[in-house]
């Protein structure tokens, strides 16, 4: 049978089998065959010298030249995948390797290649396939194994992932790789502390740069910094070139806030590995946290043009564009945050579709709250413009803010549970409703206050207040310690010092939860109210309309107090959240509210400096 021939039968072949595309790159390699060379075998040994020279374009023609002249030797065909595979050129590699396992199915080492190429070519059910074929076929062998265990890892398949790592450590107790696999395994499927183990077994048996940055990676994610940073740096003592490991010591650095050595390292990792994902996106972090979100864009857009489905980073790029005010781009990529891991396990299903932006007039619509009570404080103001869009508003709020909601404007009702019989037409997720209405900065409705505080918490506040003397501040310094960015927006109380200072002013705390213990070693006087409220921010609301003025660090009291348009006063870190934007002191969403920046990353002195001084001209007495 000639090499056409047999290309002609593989083709039909292929064709039956439901693959077309496949079927018509063998008819075109048919079509393109010419007469056959003089000596196959040599023209074949000269294939394999010019593709040890990395003259893979010559190495091509020469194996070419041989199957056209002897088709069925199916070595020939595997050597010319791996050639084409290392030009890049993956789908015809994976044809010539399908060919040659076609000629001969037994040669373990031609399915990992195939793997390999279904891999680069982002086929990863493909990719498993071949390699269980691969350990089918070769059992004693763990390479093929070890390949598996990261291919199931990559498609989130942890658990089976782990089965197999578990049974690899059995079968092969000394070889490092396997408990590496076992430990990575666990790691990624979420049991860091678990991973501790294997991955220091796999220490102690091959003290390699790979398995000291592996098991410095869990420490990272367990926040031992200090346990991160030793190993991160033996592994590129050992092997200055191991990028991994550069990566991992650039994550740990910026967790711990030093972003300038943390940029350095994750630079290194991303000229060693071009190709890494997330270096490229790990870098756009860091860059971005020192405030340079335009040019950490950049790097963004590398990691997700080598992985187009990276939810974090895609996340992580819509705060880039919605700090820098391009709302157009910014709200789209920012669904990206309902696939992150924080928010993807809370979502819930819905018997009436997703809305986009379809139109309202005399439909029902579910807005569904998320994330935190500032979240669901500042974006509760867009049951009004949907309201006057011909819809009927329901909203389902955190059970802190049930009370306050029904008083917001265009709300038809609210839901305090998930299982709530509602009749709508449509759901959305509060902080998707900016997409919907392509919000921008000049179309974001600024209309405050947009909640109103009940009259018996106004009272009743209004009579506890009437004996505090002075210019009375509400005063907040510690968020959620499980926010993110909490390291950097939260400060201690003694901060607030220099405020207590200012003559005629009365300090009064509104800390719940997390942060009051610091009231009892406080060194100045602090009217402690936080106390006393009941936990809704209906009460809360009550107390706000009390005082003369809100200030705080970035967390809810705050939006509270810029949704009732009072007075409010905020301290943000250099690296804010995304909603304060950039180098302004007031705010779109709160007209009534004063931004105080850090001028630089980390110092809270000038801010605190800054308050005072506005705080003595503020007060009646400073007037």
């Amino acid at each position: 049978m000639t090499p056409p021939e047999l290309l002609h039968r593989f083709a039909e072949e292929a064709f039956r089998a439901g693959s077309p595309a496949v079927a018509g790159e063998l008819l075109r390699m048919a079509a393109r065959w010419p007469a056959p060379v003089p000596d196959p075998v040599a023209t074949h040994a000269d294939g394999l010298k010019l593709l040890a020279a990395d003259r893979l374009a010559d190495a091509e023609a020469a194996f070419v030249a041989a199957i056209r002249a002897t088709a069925d030797v199916p070595v020939w065909h595997e050597h010319l995948g791996v050639a084409l595979a290392r030009q890049g050129r993956f789908a015809e590699a994976a044809v010539s390797l399908r060919v040659a396992l076609r000629l001969d199915p037994a040669p373990v080492a031609t399915w990992q290649n195939l793997a390999q190429a279904y891999r680069d070519l982002k086929n990863l059910p493909a990719a498993e396939l071949a390699l269980r074929e691969a350990v089918n076929r070769q059992p004693d062998s763990p390479d093929a194994a070890f390949s598996l265990v990261a291919t199931l890892n990559d498609q989130k398949k942890y658990t089976d992932a782990e089965s197999l790592s578990a049974q690899l450590t059995e079968r092969f107790p000394d070889h490092p790789l396997a408990w590496s696999a076992l430990g990575i395994s666990r790691s990624m499927n979420g049991d860091h502390e678990a991973a501790i183990g294997p991955l220091e077994r796999a220490l102690a048996l091959a003290p390699t740069a790979e398995s000291h940055s592996n098991l410095a990676a869990v420490f990272g994610k367990l926040k031992r910094w200090a346990d991160c940073e030793r190993l991160a740096r033996e592994a590129v003592r050992l092997n200055p070139d191991h990028a991994g490991g550069w990566a991992n010591l650039g994550n740990c650095l910026r967790d711990q806030g030093n972003y300038t050595d943390a940029e350095t390292a994750l630079l290194r990792a991303l000229t060693l590995n071009p190709n890494d994902p997330d270096a490229a996106g790990n870098l756009a972090l860091t860059i971005a946290t020192t405030g340079r979100h335009a040019d950490a864009l950049r790097h963004y857009d590398h990691s997700l043009a080598l992985r187009p489905d990276h939810v974090e980073v895609r996340f992580n790029r819509s705060i880039a564009y919605l700090t820098l005010g391009d709302f157009a781009r910014g709200w789209p990529e920012y669904e990206a945050r309902l696939q992150t891991e924080q928010l993807k396990k809370s979502q819930r299903e819905y018997p009436v579709p997703r809305w986009t932006g379809q139109p309202l007039a005399g439909k029902g619509i579910l807005l569904v709250a998320e994330q935190g009570l500032g979240d669901g404080l500042q974006f509760l103001r867009y049951a009004e413009p949907l309201a006057k869009l011909g819809a009927r508003v329901v909203v389902h709020p955190p059970a802190a803010l049930v009370r306050l909601a029904r008083t917001a404007p265009g709300v038809a009702d609210v839901i305090d549970q998930p299982n709530a019989a509602v009749r709508v037409d449509f759901h959305c997720p509060l902080l998707s409703v900016p997409m919907g209405l392509k919000t921008t900065l000049d179309t974001l409705p600024s209309r405050v206050p947009y909640v109103t505080p009940p009259a018996d918490a106004v009272a009743k506040w209004r009579e506890r207040m009437k004996p505090v003397p002075g210019f009375k501040v509400g005063i907040v310094w510690q968020g959620n310690p499980e926010h993110a960015g909490d390291r950097w927006r939260s400060v201690l109380l003694s901060r607030f010092a220099p405020l207590a200072a200012v003559p005629g002013v009365t300090l009064c705390s509104v800390q719940k939860g997390h942060g009051s213990e610091q009231l009892k070693t406080c060194d100045f006087p602090v009217l402690d109210l936080g106390a006393e409220l009941d936990g809704d921010l209906a009460d809360t609301a009550g107390l706000f309309v009390n005082l003369d003025l809100v200030l705080g660090i970035d967390t809810a009291p705050l939006h509270l107090a810029g949704a009732l348009g009072l007075p409010a006063w905020i301290a943000l870190a250099f690296n804010n959240d995304w909603r304060w934007l950039r180098d302004r002191d007031d705010s779109p969403w709160y007209p009534t509210m004063r931004l105080f920046r850090q001028p630089a990353l980390g110092d809270w002195n000038g801010v605190f400096a800054r308050l005072a001084d506005e705080l003595r001209i503020a007060t009646p007495r400073g007037n």
